[in-house]
């Protein structure tokens, strides 16, 4: 770990922003969440999360070059019955929205209603 690497969370507090790349597609959303279950034995939606951060600041310091991004906090999608879990693997604000079982077209109908509406990514310069 780098010396302003930020350090492993064992949980995300419910304030913390959720950031999810991209417009959130129901066929993406899937393929991403199946693609992970592939990878690493469970379902995830990758996504970036870190305490005290904003969405621009979560955006940036991930590189997201995405044109367009959602946004939700860790309360709403704990409240939807999901876990957002601090995953820094790809990079210190990396996060998964982890799913007990394979998701179904009810999951993604309720993530599509706990992140917003696609904004423009705060991220990228214009």
């Amino acid at each position: 770990m780098t010396s302003d690497a930020r350090p492993r969370l064992s949980r995300l507090p419910d304030t913390a922003i959720v950031v999810r790349a991209g417009i959130m597609q129901y066929v993406h959303t899937m393929e991403s969440i199946l693609e992970h279950f592939d990878l690493e034995g469970e379902y995830g939606l990758s996504v970036l999360s870190y305490p005290e951060l904003s969405t621009e600041e979560l955006a940036t310091l991930a590189g997201l070059r995405h044109i367009r991004v959602r946004v939700a906090t860790v309360a709403a999608l704990r409240e939807a019955g999901y876990d957002v879990r601090h995953d820094p693997n790809e990079s210190d604000v990396h996060a998964l929205v982890v799913f007990r079982d394979e998701p179904t077209d009810i999951d993604y109908e309720a993530l599509d209603g706990v992140f917003g509406d696609p904004i423009p990514n705060p991220g990228v310069p214009r």
